[in-house]
């Protein structure tokens, strides 16, 4: 495969076309739904697991509960709890408000560990419960699309409560047994979530400014310039020159035959003159006929 060519031009710098309609799109046309993007809640929802190596028992629990219930499930299994985080957050991205996630870990962290990994992951909200009413107000009041259930605080005989009220539970919606709940906070839930979605656009702009910057002061690094108020380049961190004595001499003579090349005839001539060879004098070589 080969890398598209550079089309357009960014303060001086050659910067890739594709790139740069990608980060438009994301930065212009996404921000439209995601932030508005609601959950349907019911059996339409399919469910997406994952566990590291300490969460598979429970995440079998948990699976068995939801196909007894009917629910789609798509079991990504298990890996290091970066990598199956990752993984997690891509599959509920990608469903645009139809898929959920649930992450099993065995840390000692409350199930954070993949929580932390898969909210890098933009729209997508992920949030560690260890009962029922923590999973209904994560999604009552956040949005949450990610449960994260840690199997040292959770059991196979309280996870299935866990994961029916983060499942039912509706966002901006009343939770049960929530008197403090009001009609203003509904709202208020609603209008900081569209924040958020702000936020995560702001967040993803100013990555890409970083990337965009690196690249530069890499083509800068390559190009042998230094910006303004740049620090000298440092000479000593460069290796020394080799040491020519170190190389090995030439290869002897092999069989009893030199390897040398022979002499040029203008070599063996002065050599004859000097009196360092006996007999005849060697035979010029012949001129070159003219056409």
């Amino acid at each position: 495969a080969h890398w598209p060519k550079p089309l357009c031009n960014f303060q001086g710098r050659f910067v890739n076309c594709h790139l740069m309609a990608s980060v438009m799109l994301r930065c212009i046309v996404r921000p439209s739904f995601i932030a508005l993007r609601r959950f349907s809640s019911g059996s339409s929802v399919s469910v997406v697991l994952g566990c590291d190596s300490a969460g598979e028992n429970l995440k079998r629990s948990v699976a068995q509960h939801l196909q007894a219930k009917g629910v789609s499930v798509s079991d990504l299994g298990s890996d290091k709890f970066y990598n199956i985080a990752a993984s997690v957050a891509r599959e509920v991205k990608q469903g645009e408000g139809q898929r959920r996630g649930i992450l099993v870990c065995g840390s000692a962290a409350q199930g954070a560990a993949v929580a932390v990994v898969a909210n890098k992951f933009k729209g997508v909200y992920a949030f560690p419960a260890t009962d029922a009413v923590a999973a209904r107000n994560a999604r009552a009041c956040y949005d949450a699309n990610v449960l994260s259930l840690a199997d040292v605080s959770v059991d196979a005989g309280s996870a299935p409560d866990i994961v029916d009220a983060f499942l039912s539970q509706g966002f901006a919606e009343a939770p049960a047994d929530a008197p403090w709940w009001t009609p203003e906070l509904a709202e208020e839930f609603q209008s900081s979530l569209a924040e958020v979605g702000k936020t995560e656009m702001r967040a993803m702009d100013e990555g890409v400014q970083e990337f965009i910057h690196s690249a530069n002061a890499m083509e800068d690094r390559d190009r042998g310039f230094a910006p303004p108020g740049a620090a000298p380049p440092n000479f000593s961190d460069f290796p020394p020159p080799p040491n020519f004595s170190d190389f090995a001499p030439a290869t002897p003579p092999r069989n009893g035959h030199h390897t040398d090349p022979p002499p040029s005839a203008s070599a063996a001539a002065s050599k004859w003159s000097s009196g360092a060879s006996e007999g005849p004098p060697p035979t010029p070589p012949p001129l070159p006929k003219r056409k």
